[in-house]
């Protein structure tokens, strides 16, 4: 059996978003009126939410490479203090090496991963809308049922 999944939270903004995805994505036939009435709005949070997160890791990738860049030029000249044969090879490496740099690239990385959470999440309710239509279709006919007219037979 596969295990519960526990609520995803994440920071945009200063707010922290929460969700119980496996929840909101259950459909039931008690509750399919209100699952239909609910997926729209749904599908919308979680489009806006991958929208977000989307913008989030272009920003962490555009922090990376100034990030990159800046420490890039301060490690060429500390090496060019110090001997006037530096190669480029050299400096990347101390730029790899450096705590910021690898802050940078985990918070990138980090962005990269709540993004396709989201998105996958996003594409299930997606299955969901096919799912609540093909259900409702089906439960409309169960409920129309088969009419058996007798006739009364004549003496």
């Amino acid at each position: 059996m596969r295990e519960k999944i526990p609520e995803i939270k994440i920071k945009l903004d200063d707010r922290i978003y929460e969700t119980n995805h496996q929840e909101e994505l259950k459909i039931a036939r008690e509750t399919i009126d209100q699952d239909m009435i609910e997926q729209a709005p749904l599908y919308a949070w979680y489009a806006v939410l991958v929208a977000m997160l989307d913008d989030v890791v272009g920003n962490k990738k555009l922090d990376l490479a100034v990030l990159e860049s800046e420490l890039y030029d301060k490690y060429k000249k500390e090496a060019l203090e110090i001997s006037a044969k530096v190669t480029d090879k050299a400096v990347d490496a101390k730029v790899k090496q450096d705590e910021k740099f690898m802050a940078a690239t985990i918070d990138l990385l980090t962005a990269k991963k709540n993004y396709a959470i989201f998105n996958a999440i996003t594409k299930a309710f997606e299955h969901r809308k096919e799912m609540l239509i093909n259900l409702g279709a089906k439960f409309r006919k169960e409920m129309d049922g088969d009419v058996l007219v007798k006739r009364k037979e004549k003496d």
